[in-house]
């Protein structure tokens, strides 16, 4: 799998590990398989049912809980992707459900379980800590009568368990990660900072509806509920801002419809208008009118590509076939590779093209020597010596490639 930078292994060692068992059975298979992507929405029906059952705890109606995360566009649209943050946020939810179970049962299983969804959330990406943290003390504040030593404590120990190892060792680079982190898009304003969050949670359709019915139907607020609420405050303060991150924070949402009184036909109907919703979604009118005022939001705060999740699928790959045949003709084949092109926002890439090509290779058994160069550069490197020599005609992936093959 490789070094994952200054992301924590978890998320990417269970998406390796089905990969692998997948590859096992049918052979190479690229990451666009069915096969392969079949795993990722199990974060969205695992955090359905973990919702369900917190609102199930708490005598609430817990299908409206369920039905409002299995069809919540912006978590199926990052549920689909290999991203982290919805796995991130499966984890949360599990670690609360739990934690209330112990609340109410005072088992220690409940409280060694929530304790270890909590490190599972801390190793599949850092930002859990802004939702854990907040949740965990307004159930604590809601539960003080508890006995700490016999409650809290297993919890505390087995998440330090489960986290310590990797993040001991991996100590100074995620210093460095968060000091990067804290220094970044300091040029935005203040208010552009602050609005980029609450934006989100009014762009999609259902969001606005959910949240007019709460205020309208005067939701009955949970006490432990509130550090959820609130932790949305803390992502406004992080000055690295991605809207998939609020995915995390929209099971509250379906939390806080479950406190309202409604009839079974009522959430039936519910039912089917969410089904159309998440189906119509990217095509609607009003959609698209939306998306265009978030575009012009966030180019205020955020200088890259604007992240649409539910879209058609692009059908550029870079010449990454193209190049993948080559190479499959030429044994112990050395490429040499001038310029790094840039890649469409249609495309939605966090890293440049070169990242792309040598796991391209890889999964089709291809493991030549790569060397790049800059397109604008001129180094000492003789091109005979590559068996294959790849220039690019323009900087951005749409334009060709010139693939030349040395004798």
């Amino acid at each position: 799998m490789g070094s994952y930078g200054e992301y924590p292994p978890l998320f990417a060692g269970l998406i390796g590990l089905w990969w692998g068992m997948v590859s096992h059975i049918f052979g190479t298979i690229p990451p666009e398989s069915l096969w392969i992507r079949s795993i990722l929405p199990c974060s969205v029906l695992f955090t359905a049912l973990a919702c369900a059952r917190i609102t199930w705890r708490m005598n609430l109606q817990w299908l409206i809980a369920g039905i409002w995360i299995l069809y919540s566009p912006l978590f199926n649209g990052v549920g689909r992707h290999f991203m982290p943050e919805s796995w991130m946020t499966m984890w949360v939810c599990i670690a609360t459900m739990f934690t209330i179970e112990g609340c109410h049962n005072n088992v220690i299983k409940h409280w060694i379980a929530a304790g270890f969804a909590v490190g599972c959330a801390l190793l599949t990406k850092q930002t859990a800590i802004i939702f854990i943290i907040p949740i965990l003390l307004s159930i604590w504040w809601s539960n003080r009568t508890l006995n700490f030593k016999n409650t809290w404590t297993p919890l505390i120990v087995t998440a330090l368990i489960v986290t310590f190892p990797w993040y001991w060792s991996q100590l100074s680079q995620q210093w460095t990660y968060l000091s990067t982190s804290a220094t970044s898009k300091t040029h935005s304003s203040g208010l552009s900072q602050l609005f980029l969050y609450p934006s989100r949670v009014f762009f999609d359709l259902p969001n606005i509806l959910a949240v007019t019915i709460i205020f309208w139907k005067k939701a009955r607020i949970p006490k432990w509920a509130l550090g959820w609420m609130l932790s949305v405050l803390a992502l406004m303060l992080v000055p690295k801002q991605y809207p998939r991150l609020l995915i995390t924070w929209l099971p509250i949402i379906g939390i806080l419809l479950a406190t309202i009184n409604i009839h079974k036909r009522w959430i039936m109907g519910l039912h089917g208008i969410a089904i159309l919703g998440l189906c119509f979604h990217s095509f609607h009118p009003l959609h698209t009118n939306l998306q265009s005022t978030f575009s012009s939001i966030q180019k205020r705060i955020d200088d890259g590509c604007t992240q649409h999740w539910i879209r058609t699928p692009s059908t550029q790959d870079g010449h990454l076939s193209k190049i993948s045949k080559q190479v499959t003709q030429v044994q112990s084949a050395a490429v040499l590779v001038q310029g790094d092109p840039s890649i469409p926002c249609s495309i939605q890439s966090t890293h440049n093209w070169s990242y792309h090509l040598e796991p391209y290779l890889r999964r089709r058994g291809l493991e030549p020597t790569i060397h790049y160069i800059s397109s604008d550069s001129n180094p000492p490197i003789q091109w005979q010596d590559y068996s294959i020599q790849i220039r690019w005609k323009g900087d951005t992936i749409e334009s060709g490639v010139e693939i030349l093959h040395v004798p």
